[in-house]
């Protein structure tokens, strides 16, 4: 389910809670670790991560938007992020706030450009309307 926040926005780029695949890893880790998005903004995402990660910290990261009408498949959005803040979780887990220090700007605008859409829908919705849900069309196999 998408979520908006409602208190004052103080971010440069508006932000949803949105669940995207996401693999990570520490600048000089070897180990790839895989999380999911809890929200995400043109500026940057927050999720969950077991395992010491500290602020000012640079991860290497990939968050997999899901695309298609009903199919599993996603594009990779790849990008270097920035540990802004931790938080530590009820379950022992901690809870990051990365902003993103190097994306493509394609990556960028795929980002943006889904959360605006999301906003719409979300938008419609409250009003009562029937949101317009992107077409994707499939080829056919004859």
């Amino acid at each position: 389910m998408t979520k908006t926040y409602t208190g004052q926005e103080r971010r440069k780029y508006p932000r949803v809670e949105e669940e995207w695949g996401l693999l990570y890893k520490a600048s000089k880790a070897t180990e790839i670790k895989s999380s999911s998005t809890k929200n995400i903004s043109g500026g940057g995402i927050c999720f969950e991560a077991e395992g010491h990660i500290s602020p000012g910290d640079v991860l290497e990261i990939q968050v997999n938007k899901p695309i298609g009408g009903g199919l599993k498949a996603t594009l990779p959005i790849h990008a270097d992020a920035k540990v802004i803040w931790i938080k530590q979780t009820e379950t022992g887990k901690y809870r990051l706030g990365l902003q993103f220090v190097d994306m493509k700007d394609k990556y960028q605008k795929e980002i943006i450009r889904n959360v605006k859409e999301q906003l719409k829908i979300k938008e419609e919705r409250s009003n009562g309307n029937k949101p317009e849900v992107p077409y994707v069309q499939q080829r056919r196999r004859d």
